[in-house]
């Protein structure tokens, strides 16, 4: 079934890309050549006709290389323009009959003499503005995330957090869905860790959104952070190089091209890049019972070697003035190579040691991912109208292997020897279909539907090396299938009275999921119907001061690894098994921001509350031969409040500090097993920016960046703090930029999670990431501009 979905895909992706190749032809046209004084060649200079009276074209084109231009019209009476930037433009009224092609020869542009009297500042964009339903942050503002990766700089965003694995939170909860360009990406369906494969000088813009209207899945409670990527559409051939160097080991390079011609807009990017990660950790834990009572440390080493190339390939077709087709596919390939140690001192409560176990897990993985996508885009006359229809085709084979062995080292005895093998095949499929429609100035309508289908297959295999033979061990092996098809409609209504706008919408999404794990023969099914609401209002008091109120219904399914029996085995005393009954967490959500903008700065304030049920929490459970288990399940209800702060102010002129506050509060209840869990805990996350432009070249920034203490369901976790700084150069008429940055100067940031309970105590410190300094360098060009 997979190979004909991927097959029928191909066909579908391929139909467009060879229409392109064909060479249209129309008997009626007008055609010339686009010189300067010099009487070279123009590439890329706009011409356009009007029909006499009107402000917009009936049709155009841009020239190719050699200045050349032909523009299919109707028969009819024109208006002939013809502009490129810096040249004064060119008019002329033109006849056109049927099957008539009037050659207007060469057409020459002469040079726009400058206007010594008038003299145009335009002001530096804000780094962070605020929309109507998101805050909006520009890629170029970030020089802690130069060369960096998508990761990189939502890393650097007020609200946004990461761990260790890529994972996303936003205000403290980890239920964030991540789009690009507005879509879900099936490049994320293994985890955001994958947005490390996202360069950030692909990145336009982020767009962090609280409280999503109807118009978004209702997938995430957390919010929705949307990544913008950049659309070249500069006339000729250009592009950019980028090359890295870092330590530890980071090299990258990538190449974007892009060449705009006529009627299509070819685009393409490929690039490589080999890492090493090195981590660090250590646990200790004491068990207390009233037959036995120990206590052992743990200390970890790991290193993480990742070789990773990836490419992508497309075009935008320019369909008359009003469409756009766009095929592409991408392709990515990744080899990991993951080498843990971990040493294991068991000792009694006063602490004697009693044994030394040392263990090594040497990992493969390697994953492709192959993914095609055609998107339709068309604009009417009317403005604002839009439709836009896309449809999209991922498939990712990955294959990960592990050697484990384990040893006494005191008595110098050799323990044991395992292996473990992961297969996994994930396949998506999805269509989306949104339409805007304005009805005069001030009412706009808009609706929309997805259909998204998931077929996941994951195959692990845990075996024992025993009497000079490989044993699988049953209870650590499973076989588990995973279906998911959400079907989905939107209708949003919004208004402009005055001062006021409005915004409501209804969302309804119909989940079905299906579960199977072959060995046991277990299985389950859920078919479940939900609405969403949204809506919000805003008032303008005038063009400085604004406030809005919103509220939206939304819910978080589980993650594909929360559902996952096994993972990995990489821990033999600490294991982490999914929950394949987990259910959706719901959440509804209120919100209250006032924004403010002066000559030389901003500020923002948000209030908020959220009240979730069905949170899913992980649990430890101890074993009766002392291993941990975690392991997640719904467990309670959760109130949230909280407030946050934004600031950003020219202290002096190219001095900028930017600061950001989020405190809130959580209240969280539950049960398992009769046993009660209740938390009160608040928390708070602060990051002060300063950004000094030296010279008009020369750029240096500082980040700090704090997370205080919280509690969790069975304990509390530990403040941390790090500092990122970086110093950039444009050369070469800003055609190039050199850039130095550290992460983490002062290799301060990490995990510190206790968890102290009767009978069980535990610490765990993990350091994922590592001080890293990068060196960048990156050049764009433009052969006809």
């Amino acid at each position: 079934m997979k190979q004909i979905l991927l097959l029928v895909f191909g066909i579908i992706f391929l139909i467009p890309m060879s229409l392109f190749a064909i060479n249209i032809s129309d008997d009626t046209a007008i055609e010339g050549t686009v010189i300067n004084s010099e009487g070279l060649p123009i590439a890329g200079a706009t011409v356009a006709v009007f029909i006499p009276g009107e402000d917009q074209p009936d049709s155009g084109t841009v020239t190719d290389e050699s200045g050349e231009f032909t523009l299919p019209v109707s028969p009819d009476s024109y208006v002939l323009s013809i502009s490129f930037i810096s040249y004064d433009d060119y008019e002329r009224n033109i006849t056109v009959t049927e099957g008539e092609v009037i050659n207007v020869g060469e057409v020459t542009l002469t040079e726009a003499r400058a206007d010594l009297d008038e003299v145009v500042i335009e002001a530096e964009p804000r780094s962070m503005e605020m929309q109507f339903d998101r805050r909006v942050y520009r890629a170029d503002d970030d020089i802690d995330a130069f060369g960096g990766t998508a990761l990189d700089m939502l890393d650097n965003i007020p609200s946004i957090e990461s761990d260790f694995d890529g994972n996303l939170s936003l205000r403290g909860s980890d239920n964030v869905r991540v789009l690009i360009n507005g879509r879900s990406s099936a490049l994320l369906s293994g985890g955001t860790e994958a947005l490390a494969a996202i360069p950030e000088e692909s990145i336009e813009r982020v767009e962090v959104i609280t409280n999503p209207s109807a118009r978004y899945q209702a997938e995430g409670d957390a919010g929705v952070i949307n990544i913008v990527l950049k659309r070249n559409r500069v006339a000729g051939f250009n592009g950019s190089a980028l090359g890295r160097l870092g330590l530890p080991n980071d090299s990258r390079g990538s190449l974007n091209l892009n060449f705009l011609s006529n009627n299509v807009n070819w685009f393409t990017n490929f690039g490589f890049r080999f890492r090493e990660r090195p981590a660090r950790g250590s646990r200790f834990q004491r068990f207390e019972s009233a037959d036995t009572s120990y206590t052992y440390d743990q200390s970890q080493d790991r290193v993480r070697d990742e070789i990773r190339g990836d490419g992508r390939i497309g075009a935008e077709i320019f369909i008359g003035e009003t469409q756009t087709l766009t095929p592409s596919v991408f392709f990515r390939y990744r080899d990991r190579d993951n080498s843990t140690e971990t040493l294991y001192r068991d000792m009694d409560l006063q602490g004697n040691m009693l044994r030394e176990i040392f263990r090594e897990d040497a990992e493969n993985s390697n994953r492709t991912n192959v993914e095609f996508e055609l998107a339709y885009d068309k604009e009417f006359e009317d403005e604002n109208r839009r439709l836009q229809i896309d449809a999209k085709f991922d498939y990712q084979p990955e294959q990960e292997s592990s050697d484990l062995f384990e040893r006494n080292v005191l008595a110098d005895d050799f323990l044991g020897q395992q292996r473990t093998d992961n297969r996994e095949e994930i396949t998506d499929l999805q269509f989306n279909a949104d339409y805007v429609h304005p009805i005069g100035e001030s009412v706009e309508l808009e609706a929309g539907g997805r259909s998204s289908f998931r077929w996941v297959d994951n195959r692990y295999d845990l075996e024992e090396f025993s009497n000079g033979q490989w044993t699988s061990i049953d209870d650590f092996s499973s076989d588990f299938n995973y279906y998911q098809n959400v079907n989905a409609i939107y209708a949003i209504a919004s208004t402009q009275l005055g001062d006021f706008s409005i915004q409501g919408g209804i969302r309804g999404e119909q989940t079905i999921i299906e579960t199977e794990v072959e060995l046991g023969g277990e299985s389950s099914r859920r078919n479940y119907l939900d609405l969403f609401p949204s809506l919000f209002l805003g008032y303008e008091f005038n063009e400085r001061n604004s406030v809005q109120a919103s509220y939206s219904r939304r819910l978080s399914r589980p993650r594909f690894r929360n559902i996952l029996p096994f993972s990995n085995f990489r821990d033999s005393r600490n294991i982490f098994t999914g929950n394949p009954g987990l259910d959706p967490v719901y959440s509804n959500s209120y919100e209250l921001s006032y924004l403010r903008y002066w000559e030389s700065g901003s500020a923002s304030t948000t209030v908020y509350h959220r009240y979730r049920t069905g949170v899913v929490e992980r649990i430890t459970d101890v074993m009766d031969d002392g291993v941990t288990r975690r392991f997640p399940i719904n467990l309670s209800t959760q109130k949230n409040w909280g407030a946050e702060f934004a600031i950003s102010q020219d202290i002096w002129e190219n001095f900028r500090v930017r600061t950001s506050l989020n405190y809130f509060t959580s209240d969280t209840d539950g049960t398992y097993e009769g046993e009660q869990f209740q938390r009160d805990a608040t928390a708070l996350f602060g990051r002060f920016r300063v950004q000094w432009s030296i010279t008009d070249n020369l750029r240096v920034q500082s980040t700090f960046r704090y997370r205080g203490p919280r509690n969790t369901t069975q304990g509390r976790r530990a403040a941390s703090h790090s500092v990122n700084s970086g110093i950039s150069y444009e050369l070469f008429d800003g055609d190039a930029t050199l850039s130095l940055s550290g992460r983490d100067l002062f290799n301060t940031r990490g995990r510190d999670i206790i968890i102290d309970e009767p009978g069980f105590y535990s610490r765990d410190q993990y350091q994922w990431r590592t001080r890293s300094i990068r060196l960048n360098f990156v050049y764009r060009f433009s052969a006809f501009n």
